[in-house]
């Protein structure tokens, strides 16, 4: 009778050993975005390999990952990949959309395109818009950023031949209203 309380005891606490140790298991496994596109939630898989890592194309600013697949597991060296070790889904960032417009310069004017340009953003970067101030700026002296996406050449801004603004499709013709002539006169008394 001893005897057969003693192994019920053992196979009880083998369970119980069994059970933590799964539960243990899929706690440490690393959740990873798999696949090419960054925009669903579908790639989201915690990785059965063993991995500790996540890898995924490059993030730029305003225009978005460049590159291949994301994938769990290290790089290992391959070219347009970056890993990241930092958590669950380290390899996808939370990305905010918003429009700006691309300007051209053609017949001594300047023109809007008629779509708006996609910009993407991430983690604690911020929102521009960049454009011409038309009143001042000519051919040369404006070079369009990421189609109107992102923040202006330093040199262009600080010579009052660019704007920038920070909501979306801020840079069209109807917002080149007082918000663009005030941060034009904003911008003139910070150099002073």
């Amino acid at each position: 009778l001893l005897y057969t309380i003693k192994f019920e005891l053992n196979r009880r606490a083998m369970r119980c050993l069994i059970i933590v140790s799964a539960l243990l298991g899929v706690t440490y496994a690393i959740k990873c975005h798999v696949g090419g596109d960054w925009k669903t939630t579908d790639g989201d898989v915690f990785c059965d390999g063993g991995e500790s890592d996540c890898a995924g194309p490059p993030w730029t600013a305003y225009t978005g990952y460049n590159g291949g697949p994301f994938a769990c597991g290290a790089c290992d060296g391959a070219a347009g990949c970056v890993d990241c070790d930092t958590g669950n889904n380290c390899n996808a960032k939370t990305v905010e959309t918003y429009g700006c417009y691309e300007w051209t310069y053609a017949d001594q004017m300047w023109s809007q395109s008629t779509e708006a340009t996609e910009c993407l953003i991430a983690d604690d970067e911020k929102k521009l818009c960049n454009a011409p101030d038309r009143n001042v700026a000519e051919s040369g002296t404006y070079t369009a950023q990421l189609k109107g996406c992102g923040p202006c050449v330093v040199s262009e801004k600080t010579a009052l031949n660019c704007l920038e603004c920070d909501s979306d499709k801020c840079n069209g013709t109807a917002s080149f209203s007082a918000s663009f002539h005030l941060a034009a006169i904003l911008a003139a008394f910070y150099t002073l």
